[in-house]
């Protein structure tokens, strides 16, 4: 006789990486994939109804030993019983931007953050066609922070107006999904992008069994959600797996969206440093544990490299200390006490304007993102592959932009012009009826925009020729740039620059790039808007 219960899709309750081998009886309505039996809820609107089905494990938990990891396949048989799957998937590990800026707070999850967040949600409309398209939602801002479960984010709507099946998938963000350690390391670097990865493969795995179609799937991507459905275009591992695709403001070639190994490298052993993890910095007692824990996983300490010991070492510091050190290196880096340039030598590949110059230094808002060249992902250098066109053409893509969206990150980048934003500050109310205060309205002068243009030319092009002719005609440009036929001012002008040379001159780029490498060959659909 077998003890019937009901697990959740996620909580307290989340399984072991070890198989079941009781079996209870799946509740009615169960649907069977890998893992075991899921069930959703319904949710009635008064055009029809949409199913819900919320935190659905698409990946072995990535926390313990798996911490840092490329993630684990699901077992066909991970749970006994039935998941009711009525809980949102939880957030991945991440840490939050304090700079007083109540818009950022939308943005942020409050809750349910934890490291067993390899989960997705998912809605699918009551329709009669069993052959739905699919729409997979990688959300964005940087690979710092972010969720799938976030308001705005629910799909529910968007499912019952479209009649597709909307997914939105999560994936490790900052050190835990971007660590590296080296290729001959187990931690290989974009072990994100592998969630996604995997992900992806969940969904063309199961998704007939909600009346999907697997080969009708849109990956769909704002920001460095965008950024990673064109890192996918580069990797053969992601083929097949969807066919068309919304790029939405971000793109893999923008230069302050990737890492090199080395910069990665070095970031994370700055942080094992600062941790007391490396060599020269681990106590006695973390000394002693170390030969407890592999000894644990059946290996002698004697046969392991530092870098493995690195490892072990972070996989057993609190998800706070590790998310407290990095915090701390980014918050140096935004606000000017460490430079915000990773002095690293980056790979000269010739053409196209692309990483073409040697002693490369990058503009790094963020300290983890992709790197650029990988056993794993791309499985080989990312600017060869652009270069010779070693990319997936079988996919018709939408790319976006929104004008001045880099106004979001003046406050954080240009603080030492005065251009901040402090909510708490006491606001009063302008003849327009909207909240003002002078010390949030970033009011830069044609000296800034000159300081701004200086910086971002020499961070793009430092080795350029006839740079101070190139400074004073970019300026020109800008100074020419009008609303209405009214001169705009250089807060404007400076909003415009960091946006264009930021995101969308990249964004661009790469449609054409996208357009060329695909007409006369497979000939897919290409828009921009």
């Amino acid at each position: 006789m077998s003890l019937f219960y009901v697990s959740f899709c996620n909580g307290d309750s989340t399984p072991t990486v070890t198989p079941t081998t009781t079996t209870t009886p799946p509740l009615p309505g169960a649907i069977k994939v890998r893992g075991g039996y899921i069930l959703g809820h319904n949710l009635t609107f008064p055009e029809g109804n949409v199913t819900e089905y919320l935190g659905i494990p698409f990946a072995q938990p990535p926390y313990g030993y798996h911490r840092f990891l490329p993630p684990t396949e699901l077992l066909e048989k991970q749970w006994n019983g039935t998941r009711e799957c009525k809980t949102i998937a939880k957030s991945c590990m991440q840490q939050f931007l304090n700079e007083s800026f109540e818009g950022y707070n939308y943005t942020y999850p409050r809750k349910d953050i934890s490291e067993d967040c390899l989960q997705l949600n998912m809605w699918v409309p009551e329709h009669k066609n069993e052959n739905k398209t699919s729409v997979v939602f990688l959300f964005g801002d940087g690979f710092l922070y972010g969720s799938p479960s976030l308001d705005l984010n629910n799909g529910s709507v968007l499912a019952l107006k479209s009649g597709a099946i909307i997914v939105n998938l999560n994936y490790r963000l900052s050190i835990f999904g971007f660590a590296y350690l080296g290729d001959d390391s187990k931690v290989t670097g974009n072990a994100g992008l592998l969630d996604q990865q995997m992900g992806l493969k969940w969904i063309n795995e199961n998704i007939h069994l909600f009346g999907g179609n697997n080969k009708s799937i849109t990956i769909y991507g704002l920001g460095s959600g965008a950024t990673s459905v064109t890192a996918h275009l580069f990797s053969s591992n992601s083929n097949g797996l969807f066919n068309r695709a919304i790029v939405a403001s971000g793109a893999i070639t923008n230069i302050w969206q990737t890492n090199n190994k080395d910069a990665a490298y070095k970031l994370t052993i700055e942080v094992a440093e600062i941790l007391n993890c490396t060599n020269e910095t681990r106590t006695q007692r973390e000394n002693q544990t170390i030969p407890i824990i592999l000894a644990e996983m059946g290996r002698n300490e004697s046969n392991v490299d530092e870098n493995t010991k690195i490892l072990v070492c972070l996989q057993n510091k609190t998800t706070d200390e590790i998310i407290s050190v990095v915090y701390g290196i980014y918050n140096e880096t935004i606000h000017g006490t460490k430079s915000n340039t990773i002095g690293i030598e980056f790979e000269t590949v010739n053409g196209n304007g692309i990483k073409d110059v040697e002693n490369y230094f990058s503009p790094h808002i963020y300290p983890f993102v992709p790197i650029d060249n990988d056993t794993v992902f791309f499985n080989g250098s990312l600017w060869e592959k652009y270069n010779n066109k070693t990319i997936n053409k079988n996919v018709d893509i939408i790319f976006g932009r929104t004008q001045d969206e880099l106004t979001y990150l003046m406050p954080f980048t240009l603080q030492h012009l005065n251009c901040t934003f402090n909510s708490t500050l006491q606001q009063w109310t302008n003849k327009n009826g909207t909240k003002d205060h002078k010390k949030n309205r970033c009011l830069l002068n044609d000296t800034d925009l000159k300081e701004v243009t200086d910086t971002i030319v020499d961070l793009l092009f430092p080795l350029g020729t006839n740079t101070s002719a190139f400074k004073s005609e970019l300026i020109d440009i800008y100074n020419k740039t009008k609303t209405n036929k009214t001169e705009i001012e250089p807060r404007a002008k400076v909003a415009r620059m960091m946006s264009d040379f930021f995101i969308h001159c990249r964004l661009a780029e790469f449609a054409e790039y996208y357009y060329n490498a695909t007409n006369g060959t497979t000939n897919k659909n290409v828009y921009f808007y």
